[in-house]
């Protein structure tokens, strides 16, 4: 595995952790729920919206707006 390829997995398993909150947590949404709402707040579709389909930035994205998401919410 190439160090880009680690770091990318490194990214993901940061961002599925960030979102575990909306799916498995206190808020207990759908994981369908979930992702629509991601795919709003990315400005993605839904279908493209998918944590092991994502690069390093569009994981970082996940995690600040899980974050925000987690101040505000």
């Amino acid at each position: 595995m190439s160090s880009f390829d680690s770091r990318l997995v490194r990214w993901r398993k940061m961002a599925y952790r960030a979102t575990s909150k909306y799916v498995r947590g206190k808020e207990r949404r759908t994981r369908r729920a979930f992702y629509e709402w991601l795919a709003e707040q990315m400005g993605m579709p839904l279908e493209q919206t998918h944590i092991g389909m994502m690069d390093v930035d569009q994981c970082k994205q996940v995690i600040k707006i899980c974050k925000e998401a987690k101040t505000h919410g």
